[in-house]
């Protein structure tokens, strides 16, 4: 009892210090709201839903490719297309307004088992999914966590997990084994 309590206050400490890092490299996805602001050009300034092709339908250009594009990566493209034909050194900027669903599921010997959203431009790692799903049972197995990923498996043990940051993506699967004694 007092090791799990033990864990439970440095679990507790270790996410005190906010271990959410930021990402600068988000890949704008099918179905993310984008807003594009082209200064000075009100009728280019729009918010656009991200077609589930990946793409935009935008004035003047047409449909334009922008999944799998950062924000200025996509920024670059419609300055480019823009200035090419339609305007002198245009200023364009994109920002994200509403991501895409994006979740992972931690299942096995967890308080309580379930999906959970990825924050938009933040990455999570295994050790704070797991404190989403509060944490682990009394039976839990802390050397034998299963992170499936497009079908392969990886076992990692909670230490490891804790020295060694594990980010998620969309579609993962985190199963915590029993332990058998």
């Amino acid at each position: 009892m007092k090791s799990y309590a033990a864990f439970l206050i440095m679990l507790f400490c270790f996410l005190v210090q906010s271990r959410a890092e930021t990402v600068n490299d988000y890949l704008i996805a099918p179905l993310d709201v984008i807003q594009i602001d082209v200064y000075n050009e009100k009728d280019l300034s729009k918010e656009f839903r991200v077609s589930g092709t990946g793409s935009i339908s935008f004035p003047l250009l047409g449909s334009v490719e922008v999944a799998g594009l950062t924000p200025q990566g996509l920024e670059t493209k419609l300055r480019d297309l823009l200035g090419k034909d339609y305007l002198v050194t245009p200023h364009v900027m994109v920002t994200v307004k509403e991501y895409r669903k994006r979740m992972v599921t931690v299942l096995g010997d967890v308080v309580e088992p379930g999906q959970f959203d990825l924050p938009g431009e933040q990455k999570l790692d295994i050790v704070e999914a797991i404190s989403k799903a509060r944490g682990f049972t009394k039976l839990a197995n802390k050397d034998k966590i299963v992170l499936t990923r497009q079908g392969a498996k990886k076992i990692i043990s909670f230490n490891e997990a804790l020295k060694k940051k594990v980010f998620l993506e969309a579609g993962d699967i985190i199963f915590v084994d029993q332990s058998f004694f």
